[in-house]
């Protein structure tokens, strides 16, 4: 049954098929409401144990995996002919037998396994996150910094007056520190400070990218073993915040276990028990960091990301969380760390999504084509950190290096490929280019078009030409510009870096200058 955004309530149901544990969650939808939970199934199965040590999911953990995947189908068949979202994520991301272990479980199962990238993952958890917590925009007006810990790794993303400043991953989760470092648990003196020096290290790295002489005011800590330090804290549903104290005590109980009393620990599944320790130590190592008295522990989970991302496309639900700003804001700073001409930027960029504007009828291109075009925009400049004079091969480098949350694998290759070529000079069968499907292709050439002209019309870096009106003529396009100084440069620039435009759309860009009035001289 599909889904359409005229329905006003359904079931939909989202399978997470984690790292360390595979999760089902069914809910009811209601237009414009949040999803409410009907029915939810968590199986332990630590796929990620193969994938950490050996690199690849083994045919032990497939099978178990089938037999999981078959008994929710058997449960979803309750519910009828429901639509059913099913994700991977680090376990089947960084194993090498990925596509055929996909492939074996849609053959065995019937279920089509979409493994999400780490851009797209964290993109729908900061999302979730936005949903979970009433009060998530006044929180992150200050600084906050936010801990997601995963199975495989953690991700830092840090905001400030309402936006993302930067979010960084680092492979130090806790299922793949206990991998890691399980052998040594029993040769080591102080296994607890073990642990904490191997995660503290990686966290070093943070504080020397992370902005200096920061003063947070908010730590929010998200992952799949926080909802059993909520459990061992007592916590109720409706209730998030702890202190710092508090943490501490429950912490130094787990760094002893013996002295860890009580039920709820005891009733704990013993894979659950031994990642909380590591989970513990993440959670104390960035709480000295930002040096917060107290902790946002917040119900949270990647299937309730997925269905509040279905409720928000197909049925009209409202959350406090812009993901185009988030990359945005995002790619502004990856550019300040690379020390490019800001102005420039951003002036390349505003000349782009006007040129953009103007020529809708003429490039047929979307929405997220023109996200694209501004955020390569923004970039555009990056490589010349690494080579002045081959500043677009680097470029291509850095981009495709650097994580831009929210963007799929084929948009950000489109992002770097579009700044790379930023002047126009480009061949379609690049080998690069050659990387995306045949449908991006076309996109990318088209946007290359745009920003060559949008760039040439910045030659001197002077901010000089603003674009007005876009017409076709018998000549060609007419683009309509104002400026109050002597524009004779970006002239020639400009009709050195319009072939590609003419190429492409099979009309000759030329500039007309708008009469200035009297006295605006």
């Amino acid at each position: 049954m599909a889904t359409k955004s005229s329905q006003t309530k359904a079931i939909a149901a989202a399978i997470d098929v984690g790292s360390h544990e595979t999760v089902l969650r069914i809910a009811e939808i209601r237009r414009g409401k949040p999803p409410k939970d009907v029915e939810v199934v968590h199986r332990t199965l630590p796929l990620g144990s193969d994938t950490y040590l050996d690199g690849r999911i083994s045919q032990g953990l497939l099978d178990q995996l089938a037999k999981i995947l078959l008994s929710f189908k058997t449960k979803l068949a309750e519910y009828g002919d429901i639509p059913v979202l099913v994700t991977a994520t680090s376990a089947f991301r960084e194993a090498t037998n990925q596509a055929y272990a996909v492939e074996q479980i849609r053959q065995r199962t019937g279920f089509e396994i979409s493994v999400l990238p780490n851009s797209l993952e964290t993109s729908l958890h900061l999302a979730g996150l936005a949903a979970a917590i009433e009060n998530f925009s006044e929180i992150v007006e200050e600084t906050t910094l936010i801990l997601d810990i995963r199975a495989g790794s953690i991700q830092l993303s840090m905001y400030d007056q309402g936006s993302l400043i930067n979010s960084l991953n680092f492979r130090i989760g806790a299922l793949r520190v206990r991998e890691v470092l399980g052998d040594l648990e029993r040769h080591a003196i102080d296994y607890t400070a073990l642990l904490a020096e191997y995660i503290g290290g990686d966290l070093k790295y943070y504080s020397t990218m992370g902005p200096k002489r920061t003063t947070y005011k908010h730590l929010i800590v998200i992952g799949g073993n926080v909802r059993f330090l909520r459990y061992l804290m007592s916590l109720e549903p409706d209730q998030s915040v702890v202190s710092l104290e508090a943490f501490k005590t429950v912490y130094a109980k787990l760094a002893g276990v013996d002295s860890f009393a009580g039920q709820r620990f005891a009733d704990m599944p013993a894979e659950h028990r031994s990642l909380l320790l590591p989970t513990a130590i993440i959670i104390d190592e960035v709480s000295q960091y930002t040096g917060v008295d107290a902790i946002r522990l917040p119900k949270f989970s990647l299937s309730s990301s997925l269905l509040y991302d279905l409720a928000v496309k197909k049925y009209k639900l409202k959350i406090p969380y812009d993901a185009d700003a988030d990359l945005i804001s995002s790619a502004r700073q990856i550019a300040k760390r690379y020390r490019i001409d800001n102005k420039h930027a951003f002036h390349v960029e505003q000349l782009s999504l006007t040129l953009f504007d103007l020529t809708k009828k003429m490039h047929g291109l979307k929405r997220e084509d023109r996200l694209c075009l501004q955020i390569a925009a923004i970039l555009h400049n990056v490589g010349k950190y690494v080579a002045v004079q081959d500043d677009g091969s680097q470029t291509l480098n850095i981009i495709r290096s650097t994580e831009l949350i929210g963007l799929s694998a084929e948009r950000k290759l489109l992002v770097a490929l579009l700044a790379c070529f930023h002047n126009g000079h480009v061949d379609i069968n690049h080998y690069h280019v050659r990387q995306l499907p045949e449908p991006l292709r076309i996109t990318l050439i088209k946007l290359i078009a745009i920003l060559a002209v949008a760039n040439a019309l910045d030659a001197g870096h002077g901010r000089k030409i603003t674009l007005v009106r876009a017409k076709e003529t018998e000549r060609g396009l007419a683009l309509t510009y104002e400026s109050h100084e002597d524009v004779t440069l970006e002239l020639w620039n400009f009709d050195n870096h319009v072939e590609t435009f003419v190429d492409v759309y099979g009309l000759r860009p030329y500039l007309v200058a708008k009469p200035l009035r009297e006295g605006s001289e």
